[in-house]
């Protein structure tokens, strides 16, 4: 006897759409926590790219008994691109100490603040060109 005319030799298209359905559910489940992820690497990798200029300031400091000032610390695109992309640096200096600032360019990760003491502090900052103005109230009434 020959092959069974009937014999499969693909998928049906219903098998096809349930494989496709399993896979889209999966995805949803597993994007946040994913994305979640990500940004808890991103603000590690934030903190370490603060502890580094940190140190250049203690070095500038031996250096020219003073602190530097931002253009003169190491760019934030030579220590990590990433958090060039995500992140603006900001220094203020006094001439007991100083604060570094990475303020975040996205909701989805925290601005942070490094004293000269080695205190961490998270900060609710947004940068200018993300400032929400408030729209005005509307006072409507039906008559």
């Amino acid at each position: 006897m020959g092959p069974c005319p009937f014999s499969r030799r693909a998928f049906t298209l219903i098998e096809l759409m349930v494989v496709l359905a399993i896979v889209g559910t999966l995805l949803t489940v597993a994007l946040p926590s994913w994305r979640s992820l990500q940004d808890r690497a991103t603000e590690n990798e934030a903190r370490v790219v603060l502890q580094r200029l940190a140190l250049a300031q203690r070095a500038f400091w031996q250096r020219y008994q003073r602190y530097a000032m931002s253009s003169e610390l190491p760019a934030l695109e030579n220590l990590s691109r990433r958090i060039a992309q995500r992140y603006q640096l900001r220094v203020s200096t006094e001439s007991q100490g100083f604060t570094l600032q990475l303020l975040s360019r996205t909701e989805s990760l925290p601005s942070l603040e490094l004293s000269h003491l080695g205190m961490w502090r998270e900060i609710a900052h947004l940068l200018p060109d993300k400032v929400v103005t408030e729209a005005p109230e509307l006072c409507c009434s039906i008559t």
